[in-house]
């Protein structure tokens, strides 16, 4: 890849102007090694002086290679020597400084970009104190240092925050087209799509909103608020926000949700690629929990006897039948 296509897609990525479709792509090529030296001085000279065209057909030309490249890759044994580095990388190894904007003064803080590959999940201090713990396949950017008025996450994925409390410098999380301020509080969001952002209070309260001229929802302990991209609502309910809090601990509990959504949590906790047979009903709805120890195994073996299929596994990929 050529050094406009990779500074074009570091811009517009850092930047939050990512496509949807190409984002876990741009994930997983960006805490790969493919490139790693090229990666790094790019970023470096976007701080300096960052002078592309986010709007240029170039931009999304780059992208459509890099996807291109990535499909590639998947056929192929090797696509620029970094076959299963995601999972032989230590995370912490993952969390880089990236500097974002033209170049900053002295009291500015810089925005170090954390990704946490699947089958990992990375704990996260901030300066102020504030703890968060970044669940696997999720990507978040925070300053190194808190100055202004200010304190500004910006999350895709799934973290638990444990907020030091500052009413003079608000704590903002931004996901997904929402915004989630502490009030005092210990939380849990969950953004991996674009389609819904799911806010759980565990203490204190927080309030969700998505822009300062329309009303806040104020949260209290074991409320949820989850905020619809398809009509722009946010509803709340009542849930034991325990629940929601399980994976930090290496659990997981799943009240009458769908296969879909179960599956695409056991490729991220277990680092596995599941293909389900184009003849399930991913809408099926299941309860289960998953314990510390159990292995992808066991928690396969447990679905099939609650539906109608079995599944084959081969490496890191599962098929599941429908019988």
């Amino acid at each position: 890849m050529n050094k406009k296509d990779i500074k074009n897609i570091l811009f517009v990525y850092f930047n939050g102007m990512i496509p949807e479709k190409y984002k876990s792509f741009v994930q997983q090529w960006l805490v790969s090694d493919c490139e790693k030296a090229e990666k790094e001085l790019e970023i470096r000279e976007l701080w300096e002086n960052i002078n592309i065209d986010d709007e240029s057909q170039d931009t999304y030309d780059a992208l459509d290679r890099v996807l291109v490249k990535y499909r590639r890759r998947r056929r192929l044994t090797f696509f620029c020597r970094c076959a299963a580095v995601a999972s032989l990388l230590v995370v912490g190894s993952l969390c880089a400084y990236y500097f974002m904007g033209r170049q900053a003064t002295f009291e500015e803080p810089h925005m170090v970009t954390c990704c946490v590959p699947k089958g990992h999940v990375s704990t996260i201090t901030l300066a102020d104190g504030t703890k968060i713990i970044v669940n696997s396949g999720s990507v978040i950017r925070y300053p190194d240092k808190m100055v202004g008025s200010t304190r500004d996450i910006y999350l895709s994925g799934e973290a638990l925050f444990d907020v030091t409390h500052d009413a003079n410098h608000p704590f903002t999380v931004h996901a997904n087209g929402i915004k989630i301020e502490d009030l005092g509080t210990r939380f849990n969001i969950r953004a991996y799509d674009t389609l819904s952002v799911t806010t759980t209070l565990i203490d204190g309260s927080a309030q969700v909103y998505r822009s300062a001229s329309e009303p806040a929802v104020e949260l209290s302990p074991n409320e949820q608020a989850v905020y619809t991209r398809a009509d722009h609502k946010i509803r709340v309910n009542q849930v034991d926000a325990a629940d929601y809090a399980l994976w930090v601990e290496g659990e997981m509990s799943f009240n009458q949700c769908s296969l879909g959504e179960i599956l695409q949590s056991l490729e991220r906790k277990f680092n596995v690629i599941i293909k389900p047979d184009k003849n399930l009903n991913l809408d099926s709805l299941y309860s289960l929990y998953i314990y510390k120890d159990d292995s992808i195994d066991d928690v396969m073996r447990l679905l099939t006897r609650m539906g109608d299929y079995s599944y084959r596994k081969s490496g890191n990929t599962i098929l599941l039948i429908k019988q």
